[in-house]
């Protein structure tokens, strides 16, 4: 599939980020159309990057569907530029800049776009709104494992942020307070042997969510998903498939 490697600036400092950008459908036409992906990486001092099992397994499958189907390495990953930061707040800098780039440059005009992440990476996709006059298409989440019970170590002093940020996204686009939530779909997925999450603490976070989330649970998988990937991606066929 053809596959191009680009460097962006983020948002947050015009740090250089590494990002891989796959479409494999016919852009002839000025009316060709998309939709688009992006999967964020686990943590990176962890070992997480753009070459993990399960951001391979999902690039694989979203390229086979036509997707245009990016990738990125986090700040201090692959080949970006920088370190990981102690917040997460830069990281959302470096998401923000893939998406603006796919705003002005896609290599077809967008459909719909998926913000997804694993881990680390679902905790930085959730955490972004893009505004209609940033992106101007649907767009969902796909957030996997995310990151519940120890979110509080990846980001110290902004640990409230991020979780304001997730709330907003899972809960009824409108509550018995007043708050606006969000509509826009969204795809939990999680294993039931996760060594950072347990099962309770991932159906106590879920059960107040409106009924644009789905989530699903899956047997015998951990946090790491090491001979689970095919299953993974089944999961989120199904979902697309009903989805949209």
């Amino acid at each position: 599939m053809p596959s191009e490697t680009i460097f962006v600036e983020s948002c947050h400092d015009k740090t250089s980020i590494e990002t891989r950008i796959t479409f494999n459908g016919n852009v002839n036409g000025a009316t060709a159309t998309a939709p688009a992906v992006i999967l964020a990486h686990p943590y990176g001092p962890l070992g997480g990057n753009m070459r993990n099992n399960v951001i391979i397994a999902l690039h694989n499958y979203f390229a086979s569907k036509g997707y245009v189907t990016v990738c990125i390495n986090f700040r201090g990953c692959g080949h970006s530029k920088g370190r990981t930061s102690w917040t997460g707040m830069p990281e959302r800098g470096d998401y923000e800049a893939v998406i603006q780039y796919l705003k002005t440059s896609s290599p077809c005009k967008l459909s719909h776009l998926i913000i997804g992440g694993y881990s680390f990476g679902s905790m930085i996709a959730a955490s972004l709104r893009p505004s209609s006059e940033d992106f101007d298409i649907p767009y969902s989440y796909l957030l996997i494992s995310y990151p519940v019970s120890v979110q509080w170590a990846l980001t110290t002093v902004r640990n409230s942020f991020f979780t304001q940020q997730i709330n907003g996204l899972l809960r009824p686009a409108a509550t018995t307070t007043g708050f606006e939530g969000s509509n826009h779909k969204v795809l939990v997925l999680y294993g039931d042997h996760d060594q950072f999450t347990g099962v309770r603490s991932y159906q106590n976070w879920l059960k107040n969510a409106g009924q644009h989330v789905e989530s699903v649970i899956i047997p015998e998988a951990d946090h790491f998903w090491f001979e689970h990937e095919n299953n993974l991606v089944r999961k989120v066929n199904d979902w697309i498939v009903r989805a949209f």
